[in-house]
């Protein structure tokens, strides 16, 4: 008795510990109709994962973005297995950030005074939802970010940038297949939302005040940077 007690418990373990790295790739690259950021720099810092996968007792969950009894996922993303979410969204967003002329770079204590990104990972996975008959793929990013200058004045202060897709995959999906449309569309539609706000944040800051005499009264007001003047209406 004492012998078919012990096999169950040492099958629970190894089922309970079954994990899988699946190869995550992303293609940076960011086209902005106005670049008002380019040859500025940034501190990019390793966001905080707060996520309910990290277990401090395992390394590799710091990498888990999905599961399927017993197993969960982790990803290798440059040759690299389990690689932590965080680490990944650090590299993906300084390489999008230069993709746009901004001198990105990883922040970290000694990182020279310059504009900073930080914030959370508050969500990053993908769960398949199995009905009666079909499979739904649900893919979900979600960051609290926060951009400060480097007087450590805040210009965005935890500000989320969320983006969730759902799809009907018939009878069942590919676990490489959700972690793929998982980086390269929604992961990818948040990265472009964050630099397509940063740039919007950055480029106001680089407008000049333009002052205008009317009839005798002055008036103040933001021009961009492309034309300084003072203009006087008799």
């Amino acid at each position: 008795m004492k012998l078919k007690v012990t096999i169950l418990f040492f099958a629970i373990t190894i089922l309970g510990g079954c994990t899988r790295a699946l190869v995550a790739t992303y293609d940076p690259g960011v086209d902005l109709q106005y670049n008002g950021i380019a040859g500025k720099k940034l501190a990019v810092y390793q966001f905080e994962d707060t996520r309910a996968w990290i277990d401090s007792n395992d390394e590799k969950s710091n990498s888990f973005v999905g599961k399927q009894d017993p197993w969960k996922f982790g990803l290798k993303y440059e040759n690299i297995e389990y690689q932590p979410v965080s680490v990944i969204l650090q590299d993906i967003f300084i390489k999008e950030f230069n993709s746009v002329g901004v001198d990105a770079y990883k922040g970290n204590d000694s990182s020279p005074p310059s504009y900073s990104l930080t914030g959370k990972i508050l969500n990053f996975e993908f769960e398949n939802e199995a009905g009666v008959w079909t499979v739904t793929s649900r893919r979900h990013v979600s960051l609290a970010l926060t951009l400060s200058d480097k007087d450590g004045n805040v210009l965005l202060a935890n500000e989320l940038f969320n983006e969730v897709s759902r799809e009907n995959e018939g009878m069942g999906v590919m676990h490489s297949t959700n972690v793929d449309r998982l980086m390269k569309d929604v992961l990818k539609t948040v990265v472009i939302s964050v630099i397509n706000r940063t740039n919007n944040e950055l480029s106001y800051l680089g407008f000049k005040t333009m002052s205008v005499s009317l009839n005798g009264t002055t008036i103040d007001t933001d021009i961009q940077p492309i034309a300084y003047a003072t203009l006087s209406i008799d």
